[in-house]
């Protein structure tokens, strides 16, 4: 066992096969190193003063008629936060307001208000027409509100008129509540678009909010962070832990990392389900003319790629029996054919990887172990240039082994 520790104090103990999450993939330890970056998940809660959360100390305060406003000014947090854990707890305070209890009725009947506001609307009309009152563009608050807060208020009274053009429901998820108008092209990159019913969408509540909060990072977003030290701590006991699909990833000591369990053959059984395409799961390789290591030329033909085909899906459903009638995936695999598609990790220095481009670029190679070496010529090439030319004129496919 190894405890990693990380410049934000964070520290983790785990085998050096285990998988953690870095800004350029999944690494197991053993590949990384002090200054190396991996992904953490938010703030631990010890950092944290979150005594406001505690129930018994909530009660506490409201026992002493304190309302919301204050505890948080003791707790150095929001008000709405000590609501939403007061809400969470089941407590109340003392809600009472100056004009509790009293009633106002200046006992109109319902021709005299109707009379009173046709008679506002019609002076109101009186002085837009005179001059006496400004209105649109030469309202004074018109004219010196930023075309933003002029947008949202010009909104008011075309809200209704945009979702009815639009459809009347969310054009994300179709949903019929909680609608709102949202600028497709910003109004601060395009501001003579602010009024135009063609640069409007409309988006459920839940929709718009997901469209705004899209790549923007808050404290429980995973960022990362840098290894400031590696330390054998021992032998140890540890677990295998295995996350329910789809996700098999999890956060551990505020560390993203991965499932530590074993092999799972869950794409197997898909594909025998018909839930996953069979050649998602194996690799064929494609109709054509090929030639072995001894230069002998062979067609491989679309029949015989089918019946190849059709035996992995056989195998598939095998797989899928066995693991039914209570059989490990040890076992269970031991019948799936060898071309089964495996992600998998290689590291190696400058020399080391001569040395596997001596074995495997070369013309006799096998075919796929030939492709690999070309996708990953080109990034030694950018790695190490001046390196590369060299080995590119002298040795490159000629199958020289490195001395």
């Amino acid at each position: 066992m190894y405890r990693v520790t990380l410049e934000d104090g964070k520290t983790i103990k785990c085998t050096q096969n285990h998988k953690i999450l870095t800004p350029y993939g999944w690494r197991i330890l053993a590949q990384l190193s002090i200054g190396s970056e991996v992904m953490v998940n938010g703030q631990s809660l010890e950092s944290a003063d979150k005594i406001y959360q505690d129930k018994e100390w909530l009660k506490t305060h409201f026992d002493k008629g304190l309302r919301p406003k204050d505890i948080a000014a003791i707790a150095g947090c929001s008000t709405e936060s000590i609501k939403k854990w007061a809400y969470r707890h089941n407590l109340s305070w003392d809600k009472s307001v100056w004009n509790k209890g009293i009633q106002y009725n200046i006992n109109l009947s319902d021709e005299e208000r109707e009379r009173r506001r046709q008679h506002i609307e019609a002076v109101t009309k009186s002085r837009i027409a005179n001059g006496s009152i400004a209105s649109g563009e030469n309202h004074p608050s018109w004219k010196g509100l930023p075309i933003e807060k002029r947008a949202y208020n010009w909104l008011k009274y075309h809200r209704g008129e945009i979702i009815a053009q639009k459809g009347g429901k969310c054009q994300s998820c179709g949903a019929l509540n909680k609608l709102h108008c949202h600028h497709i092209k910003p109004i601060s990159d395009y501001p003579e678009l602010a009024f135009e019913f063609s640069n409007f969408e409309v988006l459920c509540a839940s929709c718009h909010v997901r469209h705004h909060k899209k790549g923007v990072k808050n404290p429980l977003c995973a960022h990362p962070k840098k290894i400031i030290a590696i330390e054998y701590v021992g032998v140890e006991p540890t677990y295998d832990l295995v996350m329910q699909a789809p996700n098999h990833n999890f956060v551990a000591d505020g560390i993203v990392v991965h499932n530590s369990g074993r092999y799972s053959g869950r794409r197997i059984i898909e594909a025998a389900k018909g839930l996953k395409d069979i050649e998602e799961v194996f690799y064929l390789r494609p109709v054509d003319y090929y030639t072995d290591r001894q230069g002998k030329a062979y067609l491989y033909t679309p029949e015989q790629r089918k019946q190849d085909l059709d035996w992995c899906m056989e195998a598939a459903k095998r797989y899928q029996v066995l693991i039914e009638q209570g059989y490990s995936e040890e076992q269970a695999r031991g019948i799936i054919p060898f071309d089964i598609r495996q992600n998998f990790i290689i590291s190696f220095n400058a020399r080391s990887f001569m040395h596997i481009l001596d074995l495997r670029a070369k013309p006799n190679a096998q075919l796929e172990c030939q492709e690999f070496c070309e996708l990953i010529w080109v990034h030694f090439r950018e790695w190490v240039p001046a390196i590369a030319a060299w080995y590119k004129k002298n040795r490159l496919g000629k199958g020289r082994l490195a001395p």
